[in-house]
C-alpha cells in the first residue's frame, strides 16, 4: 500500500524508481550479454548558436538545456528558449527526432528525458536516437541504471562532468524485447506512482522484485510522513 503523500513526493518517489531500476538491471546483467550503448542508439550532442545573433533565437524549433531536462519528469515536449531554422543550418545544433532518449553530461549528471516532439539540445546534453527493435523506454532506464557509474567516473573540480565517450561505452544488457517490454511497464508504474500490488499479469520473473519495490515504496513513503509531521511541528 502506498501511503498518503508519497505521490506528490518528487523526490521519494524518484528514489524508490532508482532502487527499482538497479534491482531490476542486476538481474538482468547477471543473465542477458552486455553491450555498450552505441549497439542501441545513435549518440551525439548537441550545440549551441551564436548568441550575438538575434535571428538564431526566438523561432519555433525548441533548444533544451540542462534546466529544461532536470524541469521535466519521463517526457519533455516544450523548452524555454527555442532557436530558428537558420540557427540550425549554421550551427553546431542538431535537430533530434521525436523518440530520443536526453541525458545530461555536466553537473547535473544523468538527468534523462524522452523528447515527445523533434528537439535540438545544447552540447551538454547527449541525444540518444534508438536504433530500428530498440525500446525508448528501456533505453531511458538503461540510463537512470547508468548514473551512478557514470557519476563516480565523473572528472571536475568546481563541477562534475562525464563526456560521450563514457556514454557510449557504457555497456547494458539486452533482454528479447517480450522481456524488456515488461520491465518498461513495471517501472513505469512505478514512476507514476501506481500501486504496483495491484497490477496484474506480471511475468514471474518480476514478481519477486515487485514484493520488494513494494516494501522499499511503503518504507519511502513512511520517511516522508514522518518529516512532514516533523516540518509542521516546528
Amino acid at each position: 500500500m502506498i501511503l498518503p503523500g508519497f505521490k506528490t513526493s518528487t523526490t521519494t518517489r524518484s528514489l524508490v524508481l532508482e532502487a527499482a531500476v538497479r534491482l531490476v538491471f542486476s538481474d538482468l546483467e547477471a543473465t542477458y550479454d552486455l553491450v555498450p550503448l552505441t549497439e542501441l542508439a545513435l549518440i551525439s550532442s548537441g550545440g549551441t548558436p551564436l548568441r550575438n545573433d538575434s535571428s538564431f533565437y526566438g523561432g519555433d524549433i525548441p533548444w533544451a538545456k540542462i534546466g529544461d531536462v532536470t524541469a521535466t519528469k519521463k517526457w519533455i515536449c516544450s523548452t524555454k528558449e527555442c532557436i530558428t531554422e537558420e540557427a540550425l543550418r549554421n550551427s553546431s545544433a542538431k535537430l533530434f527526432p521525436k523518440g530520443t532518449v536526453l541525458f545530461s553530461m555536466y553537473g547535473s549528471i544523468g538527468k534523462t528525458a524522452i523528447t515527445t516532439v523533434p528537439m535540438t539540445t545544447n552540447q551538454a546534453i547527449l541525444g540518444l536516437e534508438p536504433k530500428p527493435g530498440i525500446n525508448s523506454e528501456y533505453l531511458y532506464y538503461s540510463l537512470i541504471n547508468a548514473r551512478l557509474a557514470l557519476f563516480c567516473d565523473a572528472k571536475g573540480t568546481s563541477q562534475m562532468n562525464i563526456n560521450g565517450r563514457m556514454v557510449k561505452s557504457f555497456r547494458v544488457p539486452i533482454p528479447p524485447p517480450e522481456i524488456s517490454n515488461s520491465i518498461v511497464q513495471f517501472l513505469s508504474s512505478i514512476e507514476e506512482g501506481a500501486d504496483i500490488d495491484k497490477i496484474k499479469y506480471f511475468p514471474p520473473y518480476l514478481l519477486d522484485l515487485r514484493r520488494i519495490v513494494s516494501r522499499i515504496e511503503e518504507l519511502a513513503a513512511r520517511i516522508e510522513e514522518a518529516r512532514e509531521l516533523r516540518r509542521r511541528a516546528t
